[in-house]
């Protein structure tokens, strides 16, 4: 024990004090304490401070660790010191005010009188509980097995050193340790060790038994050697000790109980008793007045009979109706009390301030609706729900229809939107708009055509207006919002958004994925902020893009021909908007790390149950699994609505759509690819004209476009689509074209003769990211079959030049219009043919 000053100073004081105490005791009880138990116990516990100051315990200690002197002393400290903390008690009459009036007992309130004469007749019996709780239950650790024995891996420690240096001698290291421990209670029953040339020996010990139960063996490890012990007894006796430890606790704590309610029914329920009395009759008056006053607003004479039988009894059982009479009256008050409130209404909720309220408007936009949800649907609803979902697939199909669309087009992830024409994506994006409309409406539940929804179709017009022509603006066009409306479509559908979000909120983030790029010209916030743009200027620098996309689009929505939220009541109006911003606002790149970040976030926070999910989606199910697993998804989707979780993911969903060509088809994704570099190259011929900082991606002289997509997908989407499929496991079919392009981009950045190590470099971490998405048992046989040569680390097929792939009969007109239709009959989503 290492000295400590400021402790050993300390209990240089306490001792000093404690001499100083029974001195003074010595001196004024004289007889009366001398040689009584308190006195010895003082001198007890003052000897037993100087055992704990680091002088002694430094020097002495050792000598009797291995003795039970240790445990005698620590006894005899527990219980002078026990004695000492019961003396505190005592001291409770030196407080202020607790001397007051001392000399004049006559004078004292009733209150004080009881709680003086409680205290002296609880101390003593609590004085007696401390005495027994600290000193004699402890004392039947005497009987235990030493908690400090090292002779176990004194013995461990043996045999290990014998077996590496004299193997032929290990047998009667054993044989010793057996005869050891014969005298004991507990005892080594097997011996494993291994030679040094790593031979395994097991020897089951002679006479020694191992215990049935596997919670009595212990196992003592020394590197290669693990010894066995049976402590079959030494634990059973603990148990037997334990059990009466708890029944000494359990009899101590019903005598003290019995003695204290003894002392308290005494001192305090006689006093109380009167005074109940008195708490009685005035109850009785209270309830005579209040119950007049019952009759006279409400007529209600309902508790005359049991007033009679009270008043009857009272001379007879004074206190057995007291609980019952407050009862009464508290409730007549009560009713006397919404009277007077119905004649003066208040709005408790516009009463609130603006946090509070704002917090129960955003309880009951979610945890309202998805209340909602779990109740029984009212008889009829379900087919008139039905009915209207069909209504609104029939107008679908009557749009897409005449431009050639089918039902195959609209369910199909691998669209590809730069494909259609301008007149084939303005019906694609009317469609999309109002089949997220919280209130369609039908006209005799029939269908009509998407145009006559003036409002969403003047909307979608209007958002198209604030984006730059394609030639212009390469890649953030309006062509790319329809692209991640469509693929935000695909989301919903593949994981069953309902389940997630609320009509209101699918309706929010769809307007978003139209309006996340609006006002875009081709630059990014970096250029904004280094040109010192005007906008720069109006946004301080932060997400500029994306609040010019937000104030165009709540411009738009603001005039009577387009406002789209005009059918919304306030809060969920005030809801979506909130919905809309934010989701925008996390589409700047920017916000991808602290957004991953959360979603990772609330992922560890429910782990277990989406890995359960995980496992049990990849894998044949019984009966049973499946009930386990439709109990886990009603549980993800119980989680996904807590307003914390729902504002990520809501957040992620469209973060992921604006940045998912990567997971589309080659094709796709080379379009697009392609169309976002122009952009970036432009964005550097510009930094060149104005002289500022050329951005790394910008430069078309020397960036390697490829190399650039295979640093998106490795940096960016394979953390974002892991995590995503980590918690909507339905997307997992996207990680597949996402391996598949990137396999690509290498095979492009391999032509291009790039620099040996770093290619070596990135492969290898590629590598690694691979191999752990193969924990997938479908992705890790695709990995086995696709898997080749070792010094490839991405499995690459060799691709012809100006291979394509093969486009649908109804997308093989060119963008800039289509004139003939498909030859072959087509259904359309209302299930009509062409």
């Amino acid at each position: 024990m290492a000295g400590d000053g400021v402790l050993d100073n300390a209990l240089v004081i306490i001792f000093c004090i404690f001499v100083a105490e029974f001195a003074a005791n010595i001196v004024a009880h004289g007889d009366a304490y001398v040689n009584k138990y308190p006195f010895w116990t003082d001198i007890v516990g003052i000897l037993s401070v100087p055992w704990d100051h680091s002088l002694v315990a430094d020097n002495f200690v050792d000598i009797f660790e291995a003795s039970g002197l240790a445990r005698v002393t620590k006894f005899a400290k527990l219980s002078a010191r026990a004695v000492r903390l019961s003396r505190l008690a005592k001291l409770l009459r030196f407080f202020p005010g607790s001397r007051d009036g001392e000399g004049n007992n006559d004078a004292q309130g009733p209150a004080k009188g009881i709680s003086m004469e409680l205290m002296s007749s609880l101390s003593v019996k609590v004085a007696i509980l401390i005495i027994v709780l600290a000193l004699l239950l402890p004392m039947i650790d005497f009987f235990r097995w030493p908690p400090d024995d090292y002779s176990l891996d004194t013995w461990a420690a043996q045999i290990h050193w014998t077996s590496k240096t004299f193997p032929e001698d290990t047998v009667t290291a054993v044989e010793d340790m057996r005869n050891f421990y014969e005298v004991l209670t507990y005892f080594p029953f097997e011996v494993t060790y291994n030679y040094a040339n790593n031979t395994q020996i097991v020897i089951a010990i002679p006479n020694a038994q191992a215990p049935m139960r596997d919670e009595d063996v212990v196992h003592i490890q020394k590197e290669d050697v693990w010894v066995k012990f049976n402590f079959r007894t030494p634990k059973l006796t603990e148990a037997i000790l334990n059990v009466i430890i708890m029944s000494g606790v359990i009899l101590t704590m019903l005598v003290g109980a019995a003695c204290v309610s003894s002392a308290v029914s005494h001192t305090v329920l006689s006093p109380i008793q009167d005074l109940l009395e008195i708490v009685h009759s005035t109850a009785i008056q209270i309830f005579e007045a209040v119950e007049q006053m019952a009759i006279y607003f409400v007529k209600d004479y309902s508790n005359q009979q049991w007033r009679e039988m009270v008043t009857k009894d009272v001379n007879t059982n004074r206190f057995a109706h007291e609980v019952q009479l407050l009862s009464k009256v508290l409730k007549k008050l009560d009713l006397l009390t919404i009277i007077a409130n119905a004649k003066r209404p208040v709005d408790e909720f516009e009463q609130l301030g603006d946090g509070p309220s704002s917090f129960l408007q955003d309880f009951a936009t979610y945890a309202a609706v998805r209340h909602r949800m779990t109740l029984p649907r009212p008889e009829g609803q379900v087919e008139l729900d039905e009915t209207e979902q069909l209504m609104l697939m029939q107008c679908i199909g009557q749009e897409l229809a005449p431009v050639e669309i089918s039902r195959a087009d609209w369910d199909d992830w691998d669209l590809h939107i730069a494909d259609l024409n301008s007149t084939q994506r303005s019906s694609l994006a009317r469609c999309l708009f109002v089949m997220y409309d919280t209130t369609p409406g039908f006209e005799g539940y029939r269908a009509v055509s998407i145009k006559k929804y003036t409002c969403h179709c003047e909307f979608i017009k209007a958002m198209e207006g604030q984006y730059e022509d394609e030639q212009a603006v390469q890649y953030h066009n309006w062509i790319h919002a329809v692209d991640v409306a469509f693929t935000l479509q695909q989301i919903f559908r593949q994981i069953n958004a309902e389940a997630y979000f609320a009509t209101h909120e699918r309706f929010g983030l769809m307007v978003a994925a139209f309006a996340h790029d609006a006002g875009n010209f081709g630059v990014t916030n970096g250029f904004l902020s280094q040109s010192l743009h005007e906008f720069s200027l109006m946004y301080n620098d932060v997400s500029c893009l994306q609040h010019l996309a937000c104030a165009k689009l709540f411009r738009i929505a603001s005039e009577p021909g387009t406002s789209i939220f005009i059918n919304f009541d306030k809060a969920t109006r005030q809801d979506v908007r909130q919905i809309i911003i934010f989701a925008i606002l996390h589409t700047d790149p920017q916000c991808q790390l602290d957004l991953l970040a959360q979603m990772w976030t609330h992922y560890e926070g429910r782990k277990e149950l989406f890995d359960l999910i995980q496992k049990l989606s990849r894998q044949e199910l019984e009966e049973g699994d499946k009930d386990i697993l439709s109990k886990a998804h009603k549980e993800v989707e119980d989680y996904f609505w807590n307003a914390d979780v729902k504002y990520s993911l809501r957040n992620l969903l469209l973060h992921v759509a604006d940045n998912s060509y990567s997971l589309k088809p080659w094709e796709v994704c080379l379009h697009w690819a392609t169309a976002l570099s122009e952009e970036f190259f432009k964005q550097g011929d510009l930094e060149r004209s104005y002289k500022l900082p050329m951005q790394p991606l910008n430069d078309r002289a020397r960036v390697n476009v490829a190399f650039t997509q295979v640093s998106n997908i490795k940096h960016i989407i394979i953390p974002q689509t892991k995590l995503l499929v980590t918690l909507l496991p339905n997307l997992r079919s996207c990680k597949k074209n996402m391996w598949l392009n990137l396999r690509r981009w290498i095979s492009k950045w391999k032509k291009s003769g790039p620099d040996h190590d770093e290619m070596s470099r990135v492969l290898q971490e590629i590598k690694e990211l691979r191999e752990e998405d193969y924990s997938d048992h479908e992705e890790a046989m695709a990995g086995k079959e696709a898997s080749s040569s070792s010094e490839e680390v991405m499995p690459l097929r060799s691709v012809p030049e100006g291979f394509e792939m093969r486009r649908r009969a109804s997308m093989r007109s060119v963008k800039s219009g289509r004139s003939a239709k498909s030859t072959s009959p087509r259904k359309d989503l209302s299930g009509h043919a062409d």
